[in-house]
């Protein structure tokens, strides 16, 4: 079974704008998650909006978001790219 993530961007008035999905082969769900969090962020870091709007992080998964907006909080085996994607959050602030 091949995995995938997705999400999607949307503008201020909540509209659609983008949609994006990319293979990532067979991952533990929470891994998947966390890599969907990286995948939008690089999409929202490589578009227009990057320096004209605010960067909303949804997950349906509260840990994985919990995780990268705090992540001396996560201890668990995807530290690094937890740790990677906190990084980069903050740099865009």
């Amino acid at each position: 079974m091949a995995g995938s993530v997705g999400g999607l961007l949307r503008n201020k008035n909540v509209n659609v704008s983008y949609l994006f999905s990319r293979h990532v082969g067979q991952v533990p769900h929470l891994l998947a998650e966390i890599l969907a969090i990286k995948v939008g962020l690089d999409y929202f870091l490589k578009s227009a909006w990057r320096n004209e709007a605010m960067l909303i992080v949804e997950s349906d998964n509260k840990n994985a978001v919990d995780w990268v907006s705090n992540p001396d909080n996560y201890t668990g085996f995807f530290f690094f790219l937890v740790k990677e994607i906190a990084r980069v959050l903050s740099y865009s602030d």
